[in-house]
């Protein structure tokens, strides 16, 4: 490897120095600083019209993508596939375009308008080989899809279903017409940024880019669990902005929670509502990992993978929240782990559990296999594992092997379901978790668990004329009693509970978890290390009197003064946890000279790529030490 890298770096330098003889003058050229998380952006005009650019997509370095050859799926996975296609055949058949299919009475629903189902099936699609699908749906997008159109969407919702669904498909397929949409639709969601306190909004007019809170408070799940979206749509277009507002965002709601009182108070968790205009919390409310709460906690676990485990601020975060949660809300009845919550700024607790909160076993097991349990005992892993018990056992009570959509727990009988409680929209949260225990433990008890809930569903909720339903009590009796149906199917059953089952069921390492990042709607949006910051150093050449060979000249010499800068971002081979990142993401040297721009035919030669601002990019696999000499200019620079 030492060979070929040291020639290109040589290559490069040489390059350096061949522009250093055609500059003239010695000003200096700023380069952009690193866009951080401490950074402080200043906000867009709310009410500026946006104006649309053409998709300028970076490459996407995603090593061995690919998806398994239906020949190689298992037993399992040909089941859940028929299952997707019976799910879609009714989507398509008596609901197509709308954003969800209501199977009993064979028509469409609109909620946002934005073909919900469709944007959060299109990668699943593609992992199943439904490549005639796929093309009808990605026309869809292409010709129907109206990303300014005079509707209001919730941010959240769209972001994660529709935008990420689409920024997903394009990673996979590369097909720019995801990624013309997805700009189009992320550009016109912008506003909801620019509150005055940097809170997200929770509403968004697609058309006036009026950005607005109808109940006065986005929810905590709402202003924190866009980032990821907008941080990857803001690397493969090179938007820098739209990673600024994220960070901004993030930093509003950090902020507002280190002044925040109460019992609380630097335990990492907080209420479920955060006020756009003052920039604070609500004083009184409920603190949950159920609805409203949830992917917050989740987010600052991924967002610190997807900066390739190099800005430990969410880390930190996460961690400290963690540790919260086993304080305040991890509670034992009748054998069980449950996550409770707490009311009145910490005072009172509530027995009662979220099927939503499940995924917390999954965002456990996750940060335990990138390193992210700071006690190094094991110890999330072992509280995943009591709380995936826990959510099985929320299937395994009932008479039909459905869980609940809540729980509720007493110390003398352990969990129990309220009437009111006892229906199943088909969630994804527990094959969520199963998906990830599996792939970090390998232990077959989660994909046998998952496989006996698969089949609750294929029981319970499949509809004869296409798609499936969700059931309105679970605690029906098969034998003597007919199942009542919700006449909807989520487009989160197709989007994230049939993949949850599809992926758990796989044994080609589908979508690997060293590679990718899925949202909180499982879309993989992201993968590990896109956007990760790494520490410059710089190094001065000599400046001063330079004699060296003018170009296209015969034996010609020239005495000019210059200076040059070289920055390098260093890359160490990246291993959090057991994986090793490499490829993803390759180390990458940048090299300035101040007052020199390589020409393009220079930077081919060099192996590298145009990056504007007199900067262009080599790409190497690993650095090692070693030094090396331009003979062209005199420079040494030591490694």
């Amino acid at each position: 490897l030492a060979g070929p890298v040291l020639a290109a770096l040589v290559g490069v330098v040489a390059a350096v120095g061949l522009a250093l003889q055609n500059s003239t003058s010695p000003q200096q050229t700023e380069l952009p600083a690193a866009s951080l998380v401490h950074s402080s952006p200043p906000l867009l005009d709310q009410h500026v019209e946006v104006p649309v650019p053409p998709p300028l997509p970076r490459p996407l370095d995603l090593a061995g993508v690919a998806r398994p050859r239906p020949e190689d799926w298992t037993v399992r996975q040909r089941a859940v596939v028929d299952a997707i296609h019976w799910s879609w055949q009714g989507y398509r058949k008596y609901a197509w375009g709308s954003d969800e299919l209501q199977p009993l009475t064979m028509d469409g629903h609109d909620w946002l308008g934005v073909g919900l189902t469709i944007c959060d099936s299109l990668d699943l699609l593609w992992l199943i080989h439904a490549d005639d699908e796929l093309r009808h749906a990605r026309d869809w997008v292409d010709e129907r899809l109206e990303v300014r159109q005079d509707n209001v969407v919730n941010f959240f919702e769209t972001t994660i279903r529709v935008l990420g669904g689409l920024l997903s498909a394009y990673a996979l397929t590369q097909d720019t017409v995801y990624l013309t949409k997805a700009t189009e639709l992320g550009l016109a969601m912008q506003p909801a940024f620019l509150s005055k306190s940097g809170v997200p909004f929770s509403d968004v007019n697609l058309k006036t880019q009026e950005a607005f809170n109808p109940s006065g408070s986005s929810s905590l799940a709402e202003a924190t669990s866009v980032q990821l979206e907008y941080k990857f749509l803001s690397h493969v277009t090179d938007n820098p902005d739209l990673r600024r507002l994220s960070e901004t965002s993030m930093r509003a709601v950090l902020e507002a929670g280190k002044v925040m009182g109460g019992e609380l108070a630097d335990t990492g968790l907080f209420p479920m509502f955060i006020s756009p205009s003052t920039g604070k919390f609500s004083s009184g409310e409920r603190v949950s990992l159920g609805a409203r709460g949830d992917s917050y906690y989740e987010y600052l676990l991924k967002q610190w993978l997807i900066t390739g485990c190099t800005e430990p601020e969410y880390l930190v975060e996460y961690q400290r929240a963690v540790d919260g949660i086993r304080k305040h809300l991890v509670r034992t009845a009748g054998g069980y782990t449950y996550l409770g919550e707490v009311l009145d700024n910490g005072k009172r607790f509530s027995p009662k559990m979220d099927h939503l909160a499940c995924f917390l076993a999954g965002t456990l097991a996750l940060g335990h296999a990138f390193g992210a349990d700071a006690t190094g005992e094991s110890t999330h892993l072992a509280l995943a594992e009591e709380l995936a018990d826990s959510c099985i056992h929320g299937y395994t009570m009932t008479s039909t092997g459905l869980a609940p959509e809540i729980w509720w727990f007493s110390d003398a009988q352990g969990p129990y379901i309220k009437p009111n409680d006892a229906f199943s929209l088909l969630r994804p949260e527990t094959i969520e978790s199963l998906f990830y225990l599996w792939r970090v433990t390998k232990q077959d008890k989660y994909r046998d668990a998952g496989w006996q809930i698969f089949q609750a569903f294929d029981r319970h909720a499949r509809v004869e004329t296409g798609g499936y339903a969700a059931v309105e009590n679970v605690t029906f009796n098969p034998a003597t009693e007919q199942v009542s149906h919700r006449n909807k199917m989520e487009s989160f059953w197709l989007g994230e509970t049939l993949k949850y089952f599809f992926l758990l069921f796989d044994d080609q390492d589908t979508l690997p978890l060293s590679h990718f990042v899925f949202n909180t709607e499982a879309p993989p949006t992201a993968y590990v290390g896109v956007v990760a910051h790494h520490p410059q150093h710089t190094a001065s050449c000599p400046h001063g009197e330079h004699t060296t060979a003018k170009p296209n000249s015969s034996n010609a010499k020239e005495q000019h003064s210059n200076m040059c800068t070289i920055i390098i971002t260093t890359v160490a081979p990246m291993v959090c946890g057991p994986w090793s990142m490499a490829p993803i993401p390759v180390p990458a040297w940048h090299i300035a000279a101040h007052s020199a721009i390589p020409t393009p035919t220079q930077m081919r030669s060099a192996g590298g790529e145009r990056r504007g601002g007199g900067r262009f990019t080599i790409t190497i696999l690993r650095a090692i030490d070693f030094r090396f000499r331009s003979v062209s200019n005199g420079l040494t620079l030591t490694l």
